[in-house]
């Protein structure tokens, strides 16, 4: 059996909300996903939210190359150290980055604190939505969907 999961996180890695606004974003997402399971993840330590098999390669925000087999040298190397300093030098442009801002196709990002939906019975929640979430979590947000 397989499963897709919808997580909702910030653009910033680190950032991580107060209680009282996780609990409002729960709230708000539970109401837009009726009958789905949904969850806060508060992270211990920033972690990658990955897009499973719907991850199909990455390329450089800033020329558009494909970085893809350098990115996996690259993420293990930052997982090493618990993915605290997310900054590389790309391959292809020579340019400082995050690697929070290449370009995964489908998307993906680093986060301490994700809004989650299991199963959640469609695809990525619509603009409105997010802007919805963003509004209650006061923080711009990104949407990965996996599919395990």
């Amino acid at each position: 059996m397989s499963d897709d999961i919808l997580s909702i996180i910030a653009t910033n890695p680190s950032w991580q909300p107060s209680a009282e606004q996780a609990n409002e974003a729960l709230g708000v997402l539970t109401s837009l996903l009726p009958g789905v399971q949904v969850s806060v993840d508060h992270c211990r330590r920033i972690e990658f939210f990955d897009a499973g098999s719907n991850l199909i390669g990455v390329t450089c925000h800033l020329c558009g190359a494909d970085v893809f087999r350098w990115w996996s040298e690259a993420i293990d190397s930052a997982a090493d150290n618990d993915f605290v300093d997310l900054m590389v030098t790309t391959p292809c442009c020579g340019q400082s980055a995050s690697l929070n801002e290449l370009s995964y196709d489908w998307p993906a990002g680093f986060a301490s604190f994700a809004l989650r939906a299991d199963n959640p019975g469609r695809s990525w929640l619509s603009d409105a939505e997010i802007d919805e979430l963003s509004g209650v979590l006061g923080i711009s947000l990104r949407q990965v969907m996996a599919h395990y």
